[in-house]
């Protein structure tokens, strides 16, 4: 037996179709942006680390300068 479905119904298919489209689009997108975010996360250990490098040459010299008096 063959189901009628009302035309609205038929109209909704389609969109449906295009929903899991666009859906899988924004998982693909999704993935990226959380492979971008491991990125940022890298470098903002990079941007501490390289921070903290400074801060200990700073420590140095006024380390030196209180020996030499």
């Amino acid at each position: 037996m063959r189901v009628t479905c009302p035309s609205n119904t038929g109209d909704l298919c389609p969109n449906t179709g295009d929903f899991a489209a666009n859906t899988s689009d924004l998982f693909a997108n999704t993935s990226d942006l959380f492979a971008n975010t491991s990125d940022l996360f890298a470098n903002t250990g990079e941007f501490i680390a390289g921070s903290s490098k400074p801060l200990s040459m700073t420590g140095l010299v006024h380390a030196h300068k209180g020996m030499m008096g």
